[in-house]
């Protein structure tokens, strides 16, 4: 009875993980279903589409107004706000670990205040900051704008990783005659690199994908792929298709830096469990 039991329960519990993979992937197929649709096939209705083509995929990727400008916006807005964000969150966080004052305990807690501060309340003075020294519309003030919630997640992520190394080596090259500044570049910087790598992720993906600062503070020229999809639904129509294929090719960006990042990413993942 034990036994038919436990087998019971097993098949029960691989049930629920097949539903939940299930659930998981199923918009994902579904997404590329849409996206070799015909006119005519009704995407909203989860029914299968009567005629495929690729010219939704002509159009998106070579023919009219294209993707490529828009996903290389995305790429250089994300690129340059995570390694912005890196360069303040790596002393900033290192700071926060070593040097556990109140001043410093209050300033770290007090970064929580703008994650939870809705973003639409910061947006209004970063346009006029924006306009005002000439960054409205281009792609480094959008950058720098997003620096406003990466930085605090950064920081956050970063001091996490620091806490997690010992002080004994960098201890024991302040015996050996480095400063601290050495310690901190040719040290801890090199160890907390799983830490860098899970934090560049998050950070890049935060600016690759964020929306409400990119459709009020850039311009044409400089609108990032969030903003294209929503330009593919106008008041007489949403082009299902288009969207599809966009949202496909926003993907492989994202899957190239998982992949080059893998190994960093389980490792940094880990740390806390294994300490």
């Amino acid at each position: 009875m034990k036994s038919k039991k436990k087998s019971a329960i097993l098949v029960g519990i691989g049930a629920i993980i097949f539903l939940a993979i299930t659930w998981s992937i199923f918009p994902l197929v579904y997404l590329w279903i849409i996206s070799f649709a015909g006119l005519g096939a009704l995407p909203t209705s989860l029914e299968l589409p009567k005629r495929l083509t690729l010219a939704n995929w002509k159009e998106v990727l070579y023919a009219g107004e294209t993707i490529w400008p828009y996903m290389l916006n995305s790429l250089i807005v994300g690129g340059t706000t995570a390694a912005i964000t890196l360069a303040i969150a790596l002393p900033g966080a290192y700071s926060f670990s070593r040097y556990k004052t109140k001043a410093n305990n209050a300033i770290f807690t007090s970064l929580l205040f703008f994650r939870m501060m809705p973003y639409i309340s910061l947006v209004i003075p970063l346009f006029f900051m924006m306009e005002k020294y000439g960054l409205l519309g281009s792609r480094l003030g959008l950058s720098l704008s997003h620096l406003v919630y990466t930085v605090p997640v950064g920081i956050w992520l970063m001091k996490g990783y620091f806490d997690l190394l010992g002080p004994e080596i960098e201890e024991a090259a302040l015996v050996d005659g480095a400063n601290k500044f050495q310690v901190f570049w040719r040290i801890s910087v090199p160890l907390s690199a799983p830490g860098m790598a899970v934090t560049a992720m998050f950070t890049f993906l935060l600016s690759y994908i964020e929306f409400l600062f990119a459709v009020i503070l850039t311009r044409k020229l400089t609108f990032t792929l969030p903003v294209r999809l929503a330009a593919y639904m106008d008041i007489h129509e949403t082009y299902w298709r288009l969207i599809a294929c966009s949202s496909i090719i926003t993907l492989i960006p994202m899957i190239i830096l998982f992949a080059f990042l893998q190994r960093h990413l389980v490792r940094g993942f880990t740390m806390g469990a294994i300490k």
